[in-house]
């Protein structure tokens, strides 16, 4: 509670009372009474006022991409028959995060501040709804809020701490794919596997319906006679369409130049393309990157999968790791290279290449597995413009 000018007041209140009691003027009295009873009905007021105030924040949207908008659900419930004539609500927002409306920044620039004024009457709730912006891709946290309030008055302030926060997950920039060079893009130009799946006729594990592009060889006979409806044969596949992507968040090879920032940035982005046209093209698709799972010590290791839980995992993890390395790249395509799928492509990308890394590459090609190297500058038609639009102005700031 901060104290102001009130104390003037009481004290001015004491003195008429006082001196109205001694001579005995019954105005003077009355006028010294009044002071001091609004003086203590106002402290009462300022003390009472965020008992039994209830807030609540929903954010609509909170999975969006680069430049795409969200709208933030605030409510504050009054649940005592006391009304406040303002409520002003200070709510903490990330920097990278643009809110509609007059903000300001915290110190050192570190978060925006955001006002909200609200009037809300005796047992009443109150809505309402804000937009924020987000330009590059990350986990936001908004929240938490500082509510303040006065009595009708302005002699005594109240405040109260409220640390609920709520996220969103701004996934990375999407490459278009007129911009991803012809022999990026799934397929592969060159590959040696071929769309589709390969399956073993011989070995039948299940039956399904019967569709109009099944062949009459693929009727399952039995199942049909059991169901009395047309069934068709399903069949153990060989080989799947899967690739493994491994992406290098080292930005230089020289301890002392500072790291490219920009083309880091973008082989993430090249990264999401590609597993978002892996899911498209019902591709089984593995991720692993030299960094950490975000909030733990485990290496971001992901086995290929078609299950689109795993798709949006990958997606959720290139949205959170930073953009620099928490290990050697070679140590682990050295400690992956074993786990690899025999069948499946793997996806180098890389902005440096070492030799080790070259030395890597070629022990996978000599195991018989087909490696596609990616670097995201010459993989992107106009990488300036494209990097541009993978990464806001204030990447550097982090």
């Amino acid at each position: 509670m901060q104290e102001r000018h009130h104390v003037y007041w009481l004290i001015c209140g004491l003195v008429l009372l006082l001196g109205g009691a001694i001579g005995r003027n019954i105005v003077i009295t009355t006028l010294g009474l009044v002071l001091v009873g609004t003086v203590g009905v106002s402290w009462l007021w300022s003390r009472y006022a965020l008992r039994g105030i209830r807030f609540h924040r929903k954010v609509l949207n909170p999975k969006i991409f680069p430049g795409e908008s969200t709208e933030i659900e605030m409510e504050v419930t009054n649940l005592k028959p006391l009304p406040i004539p303002e409520l002003r609500i200070r709510e903490y927002l990330d920097r990278s995060l643009i809110p509609s409306g007059t903000t300001s920044r915290g110190p050192y620039g570190s978060n925006v501040h955001i006002w909200h004024h609200v009037s809300i009457g005796p047992l009443e709730k109150v809505r309402w709804r804000y937009k924020v912006t987000c330009t590059r891709r990350g986990y936001y946290r908004v929240g938490p809020i500082l509510m303040k309030t006065s009595d009708p008055l302005g002699f005594f302030d109240s405040e109260s701490h409220v640390p609920a926060t709520s996220r969103i997950l701004v996934y990375p920039r999407l490459v278009p794919i007129e911009q991803l060079a012809p022999q990026y893009r799934l397929p592969f130009e060159g590959s040696k596997t071929t769309p589709g799946v390969i399956v073993d006729p011989s070995n039948v594990v299940g039956a399904r319906p019967f569709v109009p592009e099944d062949t009459r060889r693929q009727i399952h006979w039995r199942a049909t006679a059991r169901s009395s409806q047309l069934q068709s044969k399903i069949w153990r596949p060989l080989q799947a369409h899967s690739m493994v992507i491994c992406l290098n968040l080292e930005g230089t090879t020289v301890p002392w130049v500072p790291p490219d920032i920009d083309s880091v940035e973008l082989g993430i982005s090249v990264a999401a393309t590609l597993i978002n046209q892996a899911s498209q093209s019902r591709w089984a698709c593995g991720l692993i990157v030299n960094s950490l799972h975000p909030g733990t010590w485990n290496p971001v290791n992901i086995r290929p999968s078609r299950d689109q839980k795993a798709f949006m995992n990958m997606m959720e993890i290139l949205a959170k790791i930073p953009a620099h390395e928490s290990m050697k790249f070679t140590d682990v395509l050295a400690r992956e290279r074993r786990q690899f799928p025999q069948e499946a492509i793997i996806v180098v990308i890389t902005c440096v290449m070492t030799p080790g890394i070259e030395e890597q590459i070629h022990i996978n090609r000599a195991l018989g597995r087909e490696v596609i190297v990616i670097d995201p500058k010459l993989a992107v038609t106009n990488s300036k413009q494209a990097a541009a639009s993978a990464i806001t102005e204030n990447v550097r700031q982090d």
